[in-house]
């Protein structure tokens, strides 16, 4: 979802109007003609946590995603504890029970499954295409999907024929496709490992004989053609390319290979494939699987499935890799610039024939190879290689069928059995491949978007998903009004109402929580609650001025902040005395400037910064600092795709910390540790404590540890390489002035002692500021460095470096 995230960032630094900002979040989706920006907004509500656990129940968490968007949009927009009215009346604000189904109903007509089945794109999504596929994606998605909408109308009207055939005695569940083709069924004869040629008719002598009956030149008129093979995969994974089958003459053709995995996937095993002219500038496609959410490719020692088909298009996206041994397949795109005819009449070659189980080699080997001059689609090959267990499951008597099973048979019918279907899913299959190339390309971002039916939800008595009462439908909370009668009941007529101005709640919640940023407390300290057991704000009548004063300027972000921080309040001396810190601890009454404990990205941000290691880019996906092993794994399922935490190098450590990726139930250490929340649900305001475990981090976490490096570094070089020089460099680029007499005395000090401790032992000085991705100047004496490292740790540890003032 990160695309939402970058629009966040754009809306705020192109000050976009705030009333149009939430606007695009709650109802981008249903503006007229939107684009796919205002469509990615409504991301907002698609942040919630969502599952596809064994035994969840899809009535269960639609109720619980549904509460979690009202919650949510309440108390950011509202400053409402909506949700305690879900399972009663609110005991302390007049929002009855009744309000709260009502306002849900809005948020319950999302257009896609309740559980996510484990995907990172959870229907709907809107797709971002790379720029040279723009136009082909503006013509294959309205193609593919008006053609799988055809499709599944005529399935809805062939239901009967289904039951016939579910009706039947003994339906076919034939065991291979009724497509020409040339299929080698290789002997368990040990034999010999040089590569041969297949050549027509001709016998291939590797331990017995194998007998062709058709040229293999006869291809498809295009070129198309599909391979299906079962391999044995090497016992050993040695890095390399081993051939598996290939139609090349040196010039131009194509091949199977399977390539050892890399160093972070030295245990697996990724199946590449070429379409190669070489005679026109080394032009080629290759494709290459790789590891998927659903787990990764073949492992060493096992027996795979795979199959190749190639439509002849001469496009990337008219390859598809499958496996009907479901083995995890996802293409990766090597090179596409293919060029010219890839076809040739130079044989088909395959390089290994099956081993014997006492063959002490550790190579792998080919036991069925099948071969056909046209285009199979991928889901040919997974039907017929479920047709023993479809055809068990059809004995079953129907009450005891599961409804999986149930679905894979309506699946196998319609794709094979049926007259109509079955032919036009063909044709589906080669739009939809050649969507999913583009798709699989393609940044996503998960999105709101309506149904076609009016919204709804049903009440729930105490709260509970299975114990449905009357049935409701859109409307506000009674004590805030009403929906004019005209407007229509979805989420822009709720937009709308949000930031009209009789409605006098949004502007003062948003108003209140900027200025909670900028002073450490708002207005109304508890900025989550405006209601009956929140506090009251401190100054009603400044915060009612700055309320509307922000609505008339146009919900102008950029100009309101300004104001904000120009005020004498804000510029104040924060400097405490004694007696108002006793009589008001929490600056409520604004008598100095705010100061307070900086959160935990903006922490780890300005270290970044002063050691001049910060990356300012914008936008992109989530990056993954230094983290301390096993964090992941001690919370994620055996075949999760974030289960083991491999951290980034390079620049992608040195990001802000807004673009760090976040496991909600293993949030960043080094950020929780100073109060940031886990994300699981909308938090606006954060505690905010002092720990020894703060000070810990700040002084062993390794991105502080070389940032303060890299502050040493940094500062050698601007002040020529004298220490002293280097401590008031580094005292003034972290805290903005020059250290005062007895600061400096003791920063000198602190140098002079790891000095003499690092001359002793230079291999922990060498070990200090080898520490972190990035590398110490050489040029520069180790013990020296890690001496101004320690003192420029010690600087950012400084009251004045944590807190603001």
């Amino acid at each position: 979802i990160w695309p939402y995230r970058d629009w966040v960032i754009d809306a705020f630094n192109d000050n976009k109007p705030f009333d149009t900002f939430i606007v695009e979040q709650l109802a981008g989706d249903l503006l007229p003609n939107p684009t796919i920006e205002q469509r990615v907004a409504t991301g907002f509500n698609r942040c919630n946590p969502s599952t596809s656990e064994g035994g969840a129940i899809d009535d269960e968490y639609r109720a619980i995603y549904a509460k979690d968007r009202v919650e949510t949009t309440a108390t950011v927009f509202l400053g409402l504890t909506m949700g305690c009215a879900s399972c009663h009346d609110h005991k302390f604000d007049p929002l009855t029970q009744t309000d709260f189904y009502q306002f849900s109903a809005f948020f319950n007509n999302i257009d896609g499954p309740i559980m996510d089945g484990n995907a990172y794109d959870t229907k709907p999504v809107a797709v971002m295409p790379p720029p040279e596929h723009e136009t082909a994606w503006a013509k294959i998605q309205p193609e593919f999907e008006a053609f799988e909408k055809r499709f599944n109308l005529i399935k809805k009207e062939r239901k009967a024929s289904y039951q016939s055939w579910l009706e039947s005695s003994d339906p076919e569940f034939p065991e291979d496709l009724d497509i020409p083709a040339y299929k080698l069924a290789l002997s368990k004869e040990k034999s010999s490992r040089k590569d041969e040629q297949i050549k027509g008719d001709a016998e291939f002598e590797m331990g017995d004989s194998v007998e062709l009956p058709i040229e293999f030149n006869q291809l498809d008129p295009n070129g198309a053609f599909t391979v299906a093979f079962t391999y044995k995969t090497p016992t050993l994974n040695q890095g390399v390319v081993q051939p598996i089958v290939s139609k090349f003459d040196g010039d131009r053709g194509w091949r199977i290979s399977l390539v050892g995995g890399d160093n972070s996937q030295r245990n697996r095993y990724r199946v590449k494939f070429e379409l190669i002219n070489s005679l026109k500038s080394e032009s080629l496609i290759s494709l290459t699987t790789k590891s998927t959410r659903r787990g990764g490719p073949p492992t060493p020692g096992k027996s795979i499935k795979f199959s190749v088909s190639y439509d002849g298009s001469g496009l990337a996206s008219g390859i598809t890799i499958t496996s009907p041994s479901r083995q995890a397949i996802e293409k990766r795109m090597v090179v596409d610039n293919l060029t010219g005819s890839c076809q040739t009449n130079a044989p088909l070659q395959f390089h290994e024939a099956y081993r014997s189980e006492d063959d002490a080699s550790d190579s792998g080997f080919v036991s069925r190879l099948d071969f056909f001059p046209s285009h199979v689609p991928a889901y040919l090959f997974s039907q017929i290689a479920n047709s023993s267990t479809l055809k068990k499951t059809f004995e079953k008597p129907a009450d005891e069928r599961k409804e999986r099973e149930k679905n894979n048979l309506e699946a196998y019918y319609f794709d094979m059995i049926d007259p109509q279907t079955s032919e036009l899913k063909i044709e589906l299959a080669l739009l939809e491949n050649r969507y999913k190339y583009i798709y699989d390309q393609s940044n996503l971002s998960l999105i709101m978007k309506e149904k076609d039916e009016d919204a709804f939800a049903f009440m729930l008595e105490r709260g509970e998903y299975d114990k449905q009462g009357d049935k409701v439908y859109p409307e506000l909370p009674e004590a805030l009004g009403s929906l004019p009668a005209n407007a229509p009941r979805n989420r822009m007529s709720l937009a709308q109402w949000l930031i009209d101005s009789n409605n006098p709640l949004t502007a003062r919640v948003t108003v209140n929580r900027i200025w909670q940023n900028f002073f450490g407390i708002g207005l109304v300290k508890t900025s989550e609650d405006f209601g009956a057991t929140g506090e009251n704000p401190s100054h009603p009548e400044l915060l009612d001025w700055l309320a509307i004063s922000f609505q008339e300027n146009g919900w102008d972000i950029k100009a309101f902040i300004k104001n904000l921080v120009t005020t004498a309040a804000y510029r104040q001396d924060s400097k405490i005395a004694k007696d108002a810190l006793t009589i008001d601890p929490e600056n409520r009454l604004l008598a100095r400037g705010p100061r307070y404990r900086l959160d935990g990205e903006t922490l780890r941000d300005q270290a970044l910064y002063v050691s001049g290691s910060l990356r300012d880019d914008l936008g992109g996906p989530p990056v993954k600092p230094y983290q301390p092993e096993g964090i992941w794994d001690a919370v994620a399922y055996s075949g999760s795709n974030t289960r083991y935490y491999q951290a980034d190098s390079g620049d992608a450590l040195y990001r802000r910390s807004l673009y760090t990726f976040w496991k909600r139930t293993a949030p960043p250490p080094n950020m929780v540790v100073f109060d940031a929340p886990s994300r699981e649900n909308c938090s606006v305001r954060r505690d905010r404590t002092n720990t020894p475990l703060q000070a810990l981090t700040l002084m062993n976490d390794p991105q502080y540890v070389e940032a303060a490096r890299n502050l040493a570094q940094r500062a050698l070089s601007e002040s020529k390489e004298s220490s002293g020089k280097s401590i008031t460099t580094m005292y003034r680029l972290a805290l903005g002035m020059n250290p005062p007499k007895k600061h400096r005395e003791i920063l000198e000090r602190s140098y002079s002692n790891f000095h003499e401790s690092f001359k002793k032992t230079p291999s922990n000085a060498s070990d200090l500021i080898s520490l972190g991705d990035s590398k110490p100047n050489s040029s520069v004496d180790p013990v020296t460095l890690a001496s101004l490292t320690m003192v420029a740790n010690q600087i950012m540890n400084l009251d004045s470096f944590i807190n603001k003032y």
